[in-house]
């Protein structure tokens, strides 16, 4: 998902959650809908708008390269180990 669709749909989000939360402002409304999509907040989100422009994605390595911080982002990096070696050996 590209930073502009992240932006869009938290706003759009935070219209639709009006209902379920009469009593929160819409910039904290906001901060709901950016959390239900991984974000810290929806500063966390703004800054990286700010810093990776609308057509990239908030990726670590994306994120890493503009010179933020790869805390902020919403994906969780997949690794794998594997590690080789011997348990036992018998001799032949």
């Amino acid at each position: 998902m590209l930073m502009k669709d992240h932006i869009e749909s938290c706003k759009r989000k935070a219209h639709q959650i009006k209902s379920d939360y009469p009593e929160l402002s819409y910039v904290k409304r906001l901060d709901v809908a950016a959390k239900a999509q991984g974000f810290k907040h929806y500063t966390a989100l703004k800054k990286l708008y700010d810093l990776l422009g609308p057509d990239k994605s908030p990726s670590h390595l994306a994120i890493v390269e503009a010179g933020g911080d790869p805390a902020l982002s919403p994906y969780q990096m997949v690794s794998k180990r594997y590690v080789d070696g011997w348990s036992q050996a018998k001799p032949v």
